[in-house]
């Protein structure tokens, strides 16, 4: 006797919303009898938490440094009655069904899931009882999307061309790479067309060139930052010619399904994209790569965005460049 359902259900069926969106639901509630309560409350939560060890080499991976962690709480709103904000209430005994909206804040960032973090949001319903009775709780948990318009973000659709100069012990003259892309801001589906202009002074067996589209997070602890990688896509590409000192190689990359760069407002994780060209050379010297940072938003440029933005590098052109350095 008593609860026979006890159900919160989202109306959005993918149970994804906006940030600044109105989320809306159901709570269902078969009773058998009469049911007194204090109340039924509803709790929107959302957190972010970090985690990870330090071991201090591969062989003694139980000797472990204590734990870099951290929270950071996005929405905490537990003052949100149902039922009972005036006081004790009896449901009676039937199906009921509570409908609820909350309109969630602008500035939470998307939700989000790796191993060394994640971003999570729930919806809580407490039916309320007496002290010396235990609460019901059920919860459905629901992921944040935060947009990004590429064209509200100006490095988007500026130009990119990254260069380094590369020495190797014996050679005289460096080989030197430069990476040029039209824009930084793509959005999934798009393809990004890649030129790569080699010019090999040094005169070093180029075997080929290996392009690698990388998500780099940044989990922000306690005492110190931590990087990591995810590989998301990789190609190899055709040869420069053999004894050609000067080569120009273009390729296309297209961007998979992955959420946009950033996590804006979250102090503990970043999201950022970039693209690793490595120069893959002979077994005598060491490969060598530059990283070019792009922008992967959910709304794409548009022409006039990159226009305005190709007439502005005029005056400033964006060419990062990389000391040389020797093996």
């Amino acid at each position: 006797m008593g609860i026979s359902r006890f159900d919160v259900e989202l109306d959005n069926p993918s149970k994804t919303y906006e940030n600044g969106s109105v989320l809306s639901g159901k709570i269902y509630l078969d009773l058998d009898s009469p049911k007194p309560v204090k109340g039924i409350k509803l709790t929107v939560f959302g957190e972010a938490e970090i985690s990870w060890t330090q071991t201090t080499s591969a062989l003694e991976a139980k000797d472990v440094y204590p734990a870099e962690c951290d929270r950071e709480t996005y929405i905490d709103d537990d003052e949100n009655y149902i039922l009972g904000k005036d006081g004790p209430v009896v449901i009676p005994t039937g199906n009921h069904v509570y409908p609820f909206t909350y309109k969630l804040p602008e500035a939470i960032p998307a939700s989000f899931d790796e191993e060394l973090g994640k971003i999570e949001y729930k919806v809580k319903v407490t039916i309320q009882r007496a002290w010396y009775l235990w609460n019901h709780r059920e919860s459905v948990k629901f992921d944040v999307f935060v947009p990004l318009d590429l064209n509200t973000d100006h490095k988007a659709a500026e130009p990119a061309r990254h260069e380094i100069s590369k020495k190797f012990m014996g050679c005289s003259e460096p080989v030197d790479l430069s990476v040029s892309l039209p824009v930084r801001g793509y959005i999934p589906g798009q393809t990004i067309p890649i030129t790569v202009d080699i010019k090999n002074g040094a005169e070093v067996e180029i075997k080929g060139v290996y392009f690698t589209l990388i998500k780099l997070y940044t989990y922000h602890g306690p005492t110190k930052p931590r990087l990591d990688e995810q590989v998301i896509g990789h190609h190899d590409t055709q040869l420069p010619k053999n004894g050609q000192q000067e080569s120009s190689i273009q390729h296309f990359l297209q961007i998979p399904e992955v959420p946009p760069s950033y996590q804006r407002h979250s102090k503990l994780i970043d999201l950022e994209y970039l693209i690793r060209v490595e120069v893959r050379v002979d077994e005598m010297h060491k490969n060598f790569e530059i990283d070019v940072p792009i922008i992967i938003g959910s709304v794409a440029l548009l022409a006039s965005t990159v226009a305005m933005a190709n007439g502005n590098s005029n005056m400033h052109q964006n060419n990062d460049q990389v000391p040389a350095k020797c093996d």
